[in-house]
């Protein structure tokens, strides 16, 4: 039932929330197809999954109960610090309403400072996670962001101003020169976005190429082998769901994907505390 409830999450609210939910999205599913090849792509997990590394923000909101915002923790500070002293003293759940009121950074190419030149700073020499992402990726073999998208059916940039319309073109010419040179994960951060979405056309043509086929070669893929009661409970649970399940969490949104508001967060608050105190007559609010 835990990979049910994953794979539940991840396409029915983590895709979304990344390619929206009109045509860009992924298309219906038609069931288990023996002939598809379900296997994780070399693109997708060297170079367009890593798009969650410009998603950071340098600082880690965490919030009480009271939806107060407690002094945040820095980022890079806390790597290989599971255990915080934040997190020792006051458990997980400042850290998980945090989390759900706090905003993704965009998917471009900006990157934070705390991956660029602190990455693991405070056990040793620091990293910078996009270089190693692009020799990663050079070291694996993968095709340039052109020769992708042709193997993707779309077709090939003949300019470096067909790829972003930012002032990043010039500087992306003058440091790769041609454009069948660029690293194909340089090329899926400075790509424009496409309408609705926070990916660009070839990011989100390889989020689909794989996730389509994740699911349809999936023998038991949580819709093939579940039914009734069963599959009503995975489809009735969303990622807010198994929070509120497991943690002393009960005031977030429920798809917590987005963001609400402060106001809605403290709203959301004052009528818990209210419902809580209208159930336990002879305790003072």
């Amino acid at each position: 039932m835990v990979i049910a409830e994953i794979q539940r999450i991840t396409y029915e609210e983590f895709i979304p929330a990344l390619l929206g939910t009109g045509s860009g999205g992924l298309p219906a599913d038609t069931g288990y197809n023996p002939s598809v090849n379900a296997a994780v792509a070399q693109v997708f997990s060297t170079a367009a999954y890593r798009l969650g590394h410009t998603l950071l923000s340098p600082v880690i909101q965490h919030i009480d109960a009271d939806g107060t915002f407690l002094p945040p923790l820095s980022l890079r500070d806390i790597f290989f610090a599971p255990t915080p002293p934040i997190l020792a003293r006051e458990g997980i759940e400042p850290i998980l309403r945090g989390l759900a009121a706090q905003k993704a950074q965009d998917l471009d190419h900006h990157v934070i400072d705390d991956v660029r030149n602190f990455l693991f700073g405070n056990e040793g020499p620091a990293l910078d996670l996009i270089s190693l992402n692009l020799q990663r990726g050079r070291d694996h073999g993968l095709p340039d962001f052109n020769t992708v998208r042709a193997e993707l059916g779309l077709p090939r940039k003949t300019s470096f101003s067909q790829i972003t319309s930012s002032p990043q073109a010039q500087l992306m010419a003058s440091l790769y020169g041609n454009v069948n040179n660029i690293d194909l994960f340089a090329g899926l951060l400075l790509e424009d976005d496409m309408p609705g979405m926070i990916v660009g056309e070839t990011l989100r043509a390889i989020l689909v190429d794989q996730f389509v086929r994740s699911r349809a070669g999936d023998r038991f893929f949580y819709t093939r082998y579940l039914s009734g009661a069963e599959l009503d409970q995975v489809r009735n649970t969303r990622l807010s769901d198994i929070i509120k399940r497991n943690t002393g969490v009960t005031d977030i949104q429920d798809n917590v994907f987005f963001v609400r508001s402060v106001g809605a967060v403290r709203e959301a608050q004052a009528r818990q505390r209210a419902a809580v105190s209208d159930d336990r007559p002879g305790f003072p609010n």
